[in-house]
């Protein structure tokens, strides 16, 4: 009987490969023969039905006479598909497959103007964090990738089960899979309901945290997406009349962004966060200047901010950060010190701080990012030492850092850097492996062996340095649709090459 997770995977593979006009790369991960078996078997049948030939370059070549291989095949009459199967080469040279791989990538007009054919990669399971570091250009171009379904190990061919010997698909990090309470209820009355009647989007945006907090992008994604979908529903039969129907829809525009963000969808997000940028400057129109009003603004222009500078627009990003860090002000003259004013204003000051720095302006950043760190350890001494007060202090003490490397002052660097390490642990210690307090950590690592190299102590840097890569590793694993984390692999794993370099 035919595995579920094998039909399913072919049924999504087929298209790719028997409509496929030219080069096209099909990406498939995980060490389980017996599937891939499956998958070629049916692929054989496909190309007997149109009289091609499946090309299947011989395993036991080495890397070099594979690569000679895969660049030489043209489309000729009867030629069909490359299959190159390169977990067994792995097994006995993984340093020649990513060598492969960065050379095929180096090749990719190659592949494209010349060999014009689908081409099959298998790999292991844990090449699927490391492929956009070693090939990114044919990242870019994949046609389709994912995970082999799992076979037990010790079935025949035909018969299918969960296998306990394929650790590859195993994720890495001990995170929840499994909804929370929060995000199951939301799903229970969305379920219920007739187009959103009746529904409170509050329980939207608690389902949609709890899902960004265990790391949960899909389903983030799909909750904001409904919350929008109603919202919009609610301003079109008000006419957009309401403060309360135009707060939703901003709020779910803001979800939606923030997905799309997460995901390197940085056109999308940008409109999202502008329409709801839109949407809050009409409701200071409608409402005056209340406290909650202005917050809602500052917010969406933090985000039309952030969006800008990831797309490098980084005049627009300024001119967003400030025109917020200006209303975090006026709100802090309006309610005093409170400990919510107070952080969002340390929130706009390491905005502007960072879209200063990134213009060059290093002493105006210097100005701002102190600012910001002397309001979180205010906040340290009157609220104590909860995990958000840590957090942000660990934020802080980055961002100071960064700016006193840039200037030349290392000395003053590698004291921030290293309290901020410091925290980070002690977070590590509180809340366990959550997919935001690892990534903390490792940006901690990074930026102490940074520091450390320019120092000249070259040890601590690799020590920093491997133990960051580590984690940047099951982050990518554990969550391999989020480009962030691949970005941030990619950048660790070039620090340790540098350092290798040296």
């Amino acid at each position: 009987m035919a595995d579920a997770g094998l039909d399913d995977l072919w049924q999504k593979l087929r298209p790719h490969l028997e409509w496929a006009e030219g080069f096209s790369l099909v990406l498939l991960f995980g060490h389980n023969p017996k599937a891939a078996d499956a998958l070629r078997v049916r692929l054989e049948g496909i190309c007997s039905l149109r009289t091609q030939r499946l090309q299947k370059p011989d395993p036991r070549l080495d890397t070099g006479d594979l690569l000679k291989s895969i660049l030489k095949a043209r489309p000729r009459p009867g030629s069909g598909p490359l299959w190159v199967d390169l977990t067994p080469v792995a097994q006995r040279d993984e340093k020649g497959v990513g060598d492969l791989l960065m050379r095929l990538n180096e090749r990719r007009f190659l592949l494209e103007s010349e060999v014009r054919l689908p081409l099959v990669l298998i790999l292991p399971g844990e090449f699927r964090a490391r492929f956009h570091a070693l090939a990114p250009d044919l990242w870019a171009v994949r046609s389709f990738s994912d995970a082999l379904p799992l076979f037990d190990q010790d079935a025949s061919a035909g018969s299918l089960g969960v296998s306990r010997g394929a650790r590859d698909e195993v994720p890495s990090l001990a995170i929840s899979r499994i909804p929370s309470a929060s995000e199951r209820e939301w799903q229970r009355l969305f379920a219920a309901s007739s187009a959103g009647e009746g529904l409170d989007l509050a329980d939207a945006a608690q389902a949609f945290e709890a899902a960004i907090e265990r790391g949960a992008i899909s389903d983030a994604k799909v909750i904001a997406a409904q919350a929008l979908a109603i919202a919009r529903v609610r301003a079109r039969k008000t006419s957009g009349k309401g403060p309360q129907v135009l707060r939703d829809l901003s709020i779910a525009l803001d979800n939606v962004g923030r997905v799309a963000r997460d995901l390197g969808d940085l056109s999308a997000a940008r409109v999202a966060f502008e329409e709801s940028l839109s949407l809050r400057r009409q409701l200071r129109e409608a409402l005056g200047e209340g406290p909650q009003v202005l917050r809602d603004l500052s917010i969406a222009l933090d985000n039309v901010g952030g969006v800008a500078g990831d797309l490098g627009d980084l005049s627009a990003a300024r001119v967003a950060f400030e025109e917020s860090l200006s209303l975090r002000r006026q709100l802090r003259e309006a309610l005093g010190e409170g400990p919510q004013v107070l952080r969002d204003l340390s929130v706009s000051l390491d905005n502007v701080g960072g879209v200063a720095r990134d213009l060059g302006d290093l002493s105006a950043a210097r100005v701002a990012f102190e600012e910001s760190l002397s309001l979180r350890r205010q906040l340290r001494e009157a609220l104590g030492e909860g995990p958000q007060v840590l957090r942000d202090l660990s934020v802080s003490l980055n961002n100071v850092g960064r700016v006193a490397r840039d200037l030349g002052d290392l000395s003053a660097a590698r004291v921030a850097f290293e309290e901020s390490l410091s925290l980070s642990r002690q977070l590590r210690e509180a809340l366990g492996e959550g997919p935001q307090v690892l990534r903390d950590l490792s940006v901690s690592l990074d930026n102490v062996g940074g520091v450390a190299g320019d120092l000249g102590d070259l040890s601590a840097a690799r020590v920093a340095f491997e133990e960051s890569l580590s984690l940047r590793r099951q982050l990518a694993e554990s969550f391999p649709d989020i480009p962030r984390l691949l970005r941030d692999l990619e950048r660790t794993t070039a620090l340790v090459r540098k350092l290798d370099e040296t």
